[in-house]
């Protein structure tokens, strides 16, 4: 044995002392890699977190924009369907309320809008080339988004 008590006669103990000091490091080593990995993986769960929030507003703001979108165009046609130009010249007259009603339920199937006479108002004001006519509907639209609906109420009209 020397002054250090290392024995250097014997093989098996000479590099005792290295073996633990490697063997400690190693430890120290993978404890830090698996510290970087644990941090790498809960910087990934967030980007992917952030991501599916992401797409769901995306998916939400998507229906709602294109509920509204749909709403503002029925009440263009609302408004073409009231400004009927042949009364007020003398050529046509008016059509029926139910024939109206046809035409506004047409229109608004031409924007997936489910609509039934009973969800539309019609109203006649005036006489012979003074003739008005204000339509008013009322529907709602369930907006359906994974995990989650609501339904949105709207009620356009002819009326600015």
């Amino acid at each position: 044995m020397d002054s250090l008590g290392i024995s250097k006669g014997k093989r098996g103990t000479e590099g005792t002392r290295d073996t633990r000091f490697q063997t400690s490091s190693a430890i120290s080593r993978s404890d830090t890699r698996s510290r970087t990995e644990l941090i790498d993986l809960r910087i990934k769960s967030k980007y992917i977190l952030g991501i599916a929030v992401l797409v769901l507003a995306g998916i939400a703001g998507w229906q709602v924009a294109s509920c509204e979108i749909a709403n503002l165009e029925l009440q263009e046609d609302l408004r073409d369907i009231a400004a009927q130009l042949g009364p007020r010249v003398g050529y046509d007259a008016l059509s029926s309320d139910d024939d109206i009603r046809k035409a506004v339920i047409r229109k608004a199937s031409n924007y997936d809008i489910d609509l039934a006479p009973e969800q539309i108002t019609l109203q006649h004001t005036g006489f012979g080339k003074e003739t008005g006519l204000y339509l008013a509907v009322d529907y709602k639209v369930v907006v359906k988004i994974p995990w989650y609906s609501f339904t949105m109420h709207f009620t356009p009209s002819n009326a600015k």
